[in-house]
């Protein structure tokens, strides 16, 4: 400990001062210090030393980011990107070789975005662009097709049942919708990738659960939804409340954007997780936060009673509830990508669009894939649940 404070009293931070000063010493001292006052409008649990100049990319929010394992394009995936741009550029149709089997793309040029002018083409160029980082987190997942077949300014449906057969390479399941046997497309593959874009299905919506184990949940998540005129630097502050929530129960979750106007706070759990008990994980936790942060957050359903403050939605936790995987693109303007976040970037000023088709190759080759933490780990909340 430095001579310096050896004798200093230490106090619980429940106050949180502003202070200039100059850089911090090898000793972890602030070198000409000057305090500015105090403020009221932060959480002192939420408050951490920021270190410009760290190793690794330079985060969003602009704060230093630990990366992730790297994104490789290979040889096959560089040759579909030529095939691609090639038929677009000849603005013809025909047929590209995915993973030996033969895919039939059509109207590449089609204008799905009409405020940055990106294409069809484009959509599924960023899923071939993607897909070493894609492919794990949609593995073995049931998809629901959210088709914008003319664009995201045009009519959209929803699709659950294969209007008839499909290609042998997409891999299908049967399972009850609307209390009726249908076949549901199955995550994990190029072919099948390509295949939901290709039908212009713009994002990868998929269950948190896995076929084999359809009774359990991987990862519990919460939505956090800005209310009216709630600025996104709000919605950031409380992703950091959730954050500083689930620290105090031992627990690790991990940020992405919605590709919205919202952040899901993704938290991984154990095998064998029931959805009753990864549900009841969400709302509690979602409950606390809320009870310590009234003016920031809420859990009221009704929109009108929620105010000017950010939802904190625990109920996509059940079966068969669907949410855009990270880095899937999503049917907004500017096409937005759900991005994976490090937490440090919160801090900044960050903003949706930030990470969109047009980014995202530059962000993986910066930071790498920040998500493969969150997939490979697993929460094993029952002691947890005992003591809330």
């Amino acid at each position: 400990m430095p001579e310096v404070v050896r004798d200093a009293h230490w106090v619980r931070p429940e106050l949180v001062a502003e202070v200039k000063f100059l850089e911090w010493t090898r000793e972890g001292q602030l070198r000409q210090p000057v305090f500015l006052g105090l403020t009221t409008d932060r959480d002192p649990a939420l408050v951490v030393r920021e270190e410009p100049g760290a190793d690794g990319g330079e985060a969003a929010g602009g704060g230093p980011v630990a990366p992730g394992p790297p994104v490789q394009v290979t040889p096959e995936l560089e040759t579909l990107l030529q095939t691609l741009r090639a038929l677009e550029e000849a603005d013809e149709d025909g047929d590209i070789t995915v993973e030996g089997d033969r895919l039939k793309v059509t109207n590449l040029n089609k204008v799905f975005w009409p405020d940055i002018g990106a294409t069809k083409g484009d959509l599924i160029r960023y899923y071939v662009s993607v897909a070493p980082a894609i492919l794990p987190l949609v593995a073995e997942r049931p998809l629901t097709l959210e088709r914008y077949p003319n664009g995201i300014t045009a009519e959209m449906f929803y699709q659950q049942r294969m209007p008839g057969p499909v290609p042998d390479a997409v891999r299908t399941v049967t399972l009850d919708v609307d209390g009726e046997p249908a076949e549901r497309v199955v995550g994990g593959d190029l072919y099948t990738l390509l295949y939901t874009a290709q039908l212009a299905a713009i994002s990868q919506h998929v269950w948190p659960s896995r076929v084999g184990t359809l009774e359990d949940m991987d990862y519990s998540v919460l939505d956090l939804d800005p209310g009216e005129g709630v600025r996104f630097s709000a919605v950031c502050e409380a992703a950091l409340a959730v954050q500083a929530r689930l620290q105090r129960l031992g627990l690790r979750g991990y940020p992405k954007t919605s590709g919205a106007s919202g952040i899901h706070v993704v938290i991984p759990l154990a095998p064998g997780t029931s959805y009753d008990t990864g549900r009841l994980l969400a709302e509690l936790v979602a409950n606390l936060v809320a009870r310590s942060h009234p003016r920031l957050t809420t859990v009221q359903r009704v929109v009108s009673k929620r105010g000017p403050r950010v939802y904190l939605d625990y109920l996509q936790n059940r079966r068969g509830a669907t949410v855009a995987s990270a880095y899937s693109v999503r049917p907004q303007p500017g096409a937005t990508v759900s991005a994976p976040l490090a937490w440090n970037e919160l801090h900044g000023k960050l903003q949706p669009d930030d990470f969109s088709i047009r980014t995202m190759s530059d962000r993986l080759a910066e930071v790498g894939d920040l998500w493969a933490a969150c997939r490979d780990d697993a929460n094993d909340v029952r002691e947890v649940l005992e003591l809330l």
